[in-house]
C-alpha cells in the first residue's frame, strides 16, 4: 500500500534535499530524528530575527500579522533532550510543528518547550 502524500511534505521533503518516505518516516527512526534535528537546528541558525519570537502570550488577541494565530501545522513531531537548549529553548521535551502561516509566505517552525514553568515558544521561517 502506498504512503499518502501531501504537497506540504513533498515540497518538505524538496527543501531537506530527502524524498517523502523520509519525511514521512521521521516520527518512527531515530537516526532520521536525529538528521532532522540537525537539519532544523542550522536553519534556526540561519534565521533572520524579524521572524523569531521567543516568547508568546497565548491569551493574546490575534492581530493581522500574528503568525501563531494563523499558523496551520502540517508535521508534528516530539523532540527530547536532556535539559539541554535547543532552536533556543532550554527544556527536556519540545515539540515541533512544521507548517505554514495565513498571514507570511513559507514554512515555518514552531519549536515548544517548557523549563521551570516557563513555557517558551519560538518561530522560525525554515524556506
Amino acid at each position: 500500500m502506498e504512503k499518502e502524500q501531501n504537497e506540504f511534505v513533498v515540497n518538505l521533503a524538496k527543501m531537506m534535499n530527502k524524498n517523502v518516505d523520509y519525511v514521512q518516516d521521521l516520527p518512527k527512526n531515530p537516526s532520521k530524528m536525529e538528521e532532522f534535528v540537525d537539519w532544523l537546528e542550522r536553519k534556526f541558525s540561519e534565521t533572520d530575527v524579524d521572524y523569531l519570537t521567543e516568547r508568546f502570550d497565548y491569551s493574546k488577541p490575534m492581530n493581522e500579522d500574528d503568525i501563531f494565530g494563523s499558523f496551520h501545522s502540517e508535521l508534528i513531531l516530539g523532540i527530547e533532550k536532556k535539559d539541554d537548549y535547543f532552536c533556543g529553548i532550554r527544556a527536556n521535551h519540545f515539540c515541533v510543528e512544521i507548517g505554514w502561516s495565513e498571514m507570511i509566505y513559507g514554512v515555518f517552525a514552531i519549536v515548544t518547550g517548557n523549563h521551570k514553568g516557563t513555557r517558551v515558544s519560538t518561530i522560525f521561517k525554515v524556506d
